[in-house]
């Protein structure tokens, strides 16, 4: 019976998070006890996609997909793990940056979630700011799933202009070091960047960004 419990409990804590209802997965996971809470936060659960695929998501990657940045904000709260992934190896900046979300609110919220934990964190920052970031944040912004693909590759390729603005401006800040400014110029298996996944994509937005950076050679054939 337990079990059974279990998997309904996760199952709404999934679809509270994918739905983006914030009160109703507050409930949820207060009315657990505090391991299970947890647990919850980090469980894998089957959705579907905008491609409808069935994907394994983690709740904060459910609700980054859908963008539902007040949602994301209760699970880190209650312990969830922005850099927790998929068997794909995409994690909810990957999600995040696919999603529909102009002002690029939630990546801001996730950088602002491990920039907090690092030494010598910096103050919030707005979305459209850029932000100075420690390492941690960079290898959150960069994580690589199938294939080498990184938020910014997933961001220029569905055509989230705010998304790729936000990177650019994370990565390529001036106080963020060679490590944040080669994620710009960064290529997937296949030697494709994210300016060739834009320009293929016929998202000129995205491409004009992308060629705005000092490091040219992103734009390059």
């Amino acid at each position: 019976m337990a079990a059974t419990i279990d998997a309904e409990l996760r199952r709404a804590v999934a679809a509270a998070a994918a739905g983006g209802d914030a009160s109703r997965l507050s409930a949820l996971l207060d009315g657990c006890g505090g391991g299970d809470a947890l647990d919850l936060v980090d469980a894998l659960s089957e959705h579907a996609l905008q491609d409808g695929v069935p994907c394994e998501l983690t709740p904060l990657m459910a609700a980054a997909a859908g963008a539902h940045a007040p949602t994301m904000r209760v699970l880190m709260q209650r312990g969830a793990s922005a850099t927790a992934g998929d068997g794909r190896g995409r994690t909810a900046a990957h999600e995040a940056a696919v999603a529909d979300d102009p002002a690029a609110a939630c990546l801001a919220l996730l950088a602002q979630a491990v920039t907090e934990r690092e030494p010598e964190a910096e103050p919030a920052v707005p979305a459209q700011a850029v932000p100075r970031i420690g390492p941690a944040t960079i290898r959150l912004l960069t994580a690589k799933a199938k294939g080498g693909v990184q938020p910014l590759h997933a961001a220029a390729e569905a055509g989230r202009a705010g998304n790729v603005q936000f990177l650019i401006g994370a990565l390529g800040g001036s106080d963020n070091g060679s490590e944040g400014a080669a994620a710009l110029v960064a290529a997937v298996k296949g030697g494709w960047t994210a300016a060739h996944f834009a320009a293929t994509n016929g998202h000129a937005q995205c491409l004009s960004l992308l060629c705005e950076q000092d490091a040219l050679p992103v734009c390059a054939a």
